[in-house]
């Protein structure tokens, strides 16, 4: 009986949504859009490294020829360049994060993703600036402060030329893309767990039924 209760709820854990490709990312000031960090580097704008967290070596991600950068979930640092045009990234001045998504799987392209933020100290590790939820599509992105401001791995430029230390000192922010996790359960997960339910009594019923007999 109970190798029956353990199959009748492990249905009950609902299925991660699957990743996405985040197709263009961009921080642009919010009162104009001259000033900008963003992954496509269009006029204007200085580029937006996306790495693998983990180690601020690991390879850029952002491919200069599709301008995509594929991302599944995890955690990744976002190195940008706070060089003269993009001096709006300092405390107090308030910045948009646009995110433009892609479902591979179902090859729809999601709503575009807006959120303003006040920028903080980017000196101080751990202070959320964005964090965008979509329920519809049940994932979420979060951007922080990782308190680095020192690293040299970008240069004020355009693709491909702009991945290289130009000897200014970068900001590294933090992005936290993954599921989420809700805390009440959905209407499918809802039945599944009044099947097992209904299957965990009628073991039990039987299981009585059998001893009285005996």
């Amino acid at each position: 009986m109970a190798a029956a209760v353990a199959a009748a709820f492990v249905m009950v854990e609902p299925a991660a949504a699957a990743p996405i490709t985040i197709v263009t990312l961009n921080i642009f000031h919010a009162n104009s859009s001259n000033n900008c960090e963003d992954t496509t580097s269009g006029t204007g704008c200085s580029p937006l490294g996306v790495t693998h967290a983990g180690s601020l070596l690991n390879p850029f991600l952002n491919n200069t020829s599709t301008k995509e950068i594929e991302l599944g979930f995890g955690s990744y640092y976002l190195f940008g360049n706070p060089y003269a045009p993009t001096s709006f990234m300092t405390a107090g001045n308030t910045a948009t994060l646009f995110a433009s998504l892609h479902d591979p799987d179902s090859e729809f392209y999601a709503t575009l993703k807006i959120a303003n933020g006040t920028v903080p100290d980017l000196s101080v590790a751990g202070t959320v600036l964005f964090n965008i939820k979509d329920v519809s599509e049940g994932y979420s992105i979060v951007v922080s402060t990782t308190g680095i401001t020192n690293a040299d791995r970008m240069s004020f430029g355009y693709p491909p030329t702009a991945f290289a230390p130009d000897g200014n000192l970068d900001f590294v922010l933090q992005l936290t893309y993954g599921p989420i996790i809700s805390a009440v359960p959905e209407p499918a997960s809802w039945l599944v767990l009044l099947s097992s339910c209904g299957l965990l009594g009628g073991a039990l019923r039987r299981g009585r039924a059998k001893r009285r007999r005996a």
